[in-house]
């Protein structure tokens, strides 16, 4: 059985500064956690251009992106820190441009479905932690299989609710198990 880890989402709060960046590292090195998350995306690869033009506050989410030329300074510092450093790829270059600073990719439950971003991330023989929050058992059972049968040999699974903070009555722990159930068929 894995060690359990502790990921710091710091997501695209960093406001697009690396020093916000090595602040957040270096705060959650001192709390305690062994992992910092980020998130690569593109808002003109995330939303239609019909999108952003009917919806200008979309367009201000241009700031939130984590620009490419930080990943390397950021892996550093983590090393520096001794803290892993980890990021969600919002789009298909992104596997290519973090494949070298990651140490595992984590994929956003509603790319579950995406195979090309799940292949891609499995053919870098880096571990992968999928989140479950927004999938059916039918669209687990099939992401996994697309991730081992394109060479994933290290995947976590995470329960996730996408309701935050979670209601206690949708928590459902007991679906745990059955993820560790879909993770290693007996």
């Amino acid at each position: 059985m894995k060690k359990v880890e502790f990921i710091a989402e710091i997501s695209s709060n960093h406001s697009g500064n690396l020093d916000r960046c090595y602040d957040f590292i270096d705060k959650a090195k001192e709390i305690g956690c062994d992992v910092v998350k980020f998130q690569l995306f593109r808002i003109d690869q995330l939303f239609s251009s019909e999108a952003l033009n009917y919806n200008k506050e979309l367009i201000k989410r241009k700031s939130w992106e984590l620009p490419i030329e930080f990943l390397s300074p950021l892996h550093e510092h983590c090393l520096k820190r001794d803290i892993k450093f980890s990021c969600t790829p919002f789009y298909l270059e992104a596997i290519k441009e973090l494949e070298p600073f990651v140490s595992f990719f984590k994929i956003a439950s509603y790319e579950l479905l995406w195979d090309d971003l799940l292949k891609g991330c499995a053919k870098t023989g880096k571990p992968i932690v999928l989140s479950t929050g927004m999938a059916s058992l039918e669209e687990i059972m099939r992401a996994v299989e697309v991730l081992k049968s394109n060479g994933c040999k290290d995947l976590t699974l995470l329960h996730c609710t996408s309701v935050y903070p979670s209601p206690i009555e949708e928590c459902n722990l007991s679906a745990i198990d059955t993820l560790q159930l879909l993770k290693n068929p007996r």
